[in-house]
């Protein structure tokens, strides 16, 4: 009988092949690139905030098409009457349940315009103090807000980088590490956030950093790893390496049958 592959050996298995395709965020890719079209930091950071509040690029390049952060801040009974009649035609990812009326959706959006007046001020701050002021969003968690900083990291708006997975309250990577060190009850891994469970978390996340590039040979960053821990979780049930390729498509997809060719088409399709 062959070897039973450990959690250890399937998710560099996993990683390699993830990476390799692109992953673990290609559509954050995208949405840098529409980030770019502009020099403008208050509208890059209204694009990173239009892509991560459904957390769904295609819906993204809609929303920040048809509605600029000054019209927002003008007219947000406007915008609240306009995601009502095209409710239909915005595509979410599963990870933004939290905006998933257009009263939610609306008061996120406002809340990212009005955040962004201030996001000059935070170029070269330090990551707990982006981090902090990130998470007064209207409906941004702990995911939401880690997304958030990493795309405007990413589009050039501000400078600090994620230093590690966030592990208070970050249940499902730390499900995952669990797995890779099965000595240790799950629950005092997953779900304790005090101080020396924190920095146990962040010593062992230390430590896969370092094996999982020296195995694809290449340099792999605190957010990268947080979001493969989560993906490899899925994996056991339903994910494939490449999928969130195939996700996209298919939002680009049905927004497209929806906007036609306004939606983002030139760099989506």
């Amino acid at each position: 009988m062959a070897d039973i592959k450990t959690h250890w050996e399937r998710f560099l298995e996993f990683s390699q092949l993830e990476l390799a395709a692109g992953g673990p965020d290609p559509h954050l890719d995208l949405a840098i690139c529409g980030m770019a079209e502009t020099p403008d930091p208050l509208e890059k950071t209204w694009r990173a905030g239009c892509y991560v509040a459904p957390y769904e690029v295609g819906t993204g390049f809609v929303l920040w098409e048809h509605w600029s952060r000054q019209a927002v801040l003008d007219h947000p009974e406007g915008l609240k009457l306009w995601i009502k009649d095209h409710w239909a035609g915005l595509r979410f990812r599963k990870e933004r349940r939290a905006v998933r009326t257009p009263q939610k959706l609306t008061e996120c959006l406002v809340s990212i315009a009005h955040w962004s007046e201030h996001v000059v001020q935070y170029k070269h701050t330090d990551f707990s103090t982006l981090w902090g002021a990130a998470l007064q969003i209207r409906y941004f968690g702990r995911y939401a807000a880690l997304k958030f900083v990493e795309t405007l990291r990413r589009g050039g708006v501000v400078q600090t980088s994620v230093p590690d997975i966030r592990p208070q309250g970050g249940w499902s990577p730390r499900l995952t590490l669990s797995w890779f060190y099965p000595e240790y009850p799950p629950r005092e891994v997953v779900y304790n956030n005090g101080t020396s469970a924190v920095v146990w978390i962040n010593e062992v996340t230390q430590k896969v950093l370092e094996a999982l590039s020296r195995h694809v040979g290449t340099a792999v960053l605190p957010f990268a790893l947080e979001v493969l821990l989560c993906n490899y979780r899925q994996a056991l049930e339903w994910r494939y390496p490449g999928h969130s390729h195939d996700a996209t498509l298919s939002h680009y997809h049905h927004l497209k049958s929806y906007w036609g060719e306004t939606c983002g088409t030139s760099l989506l399709a």
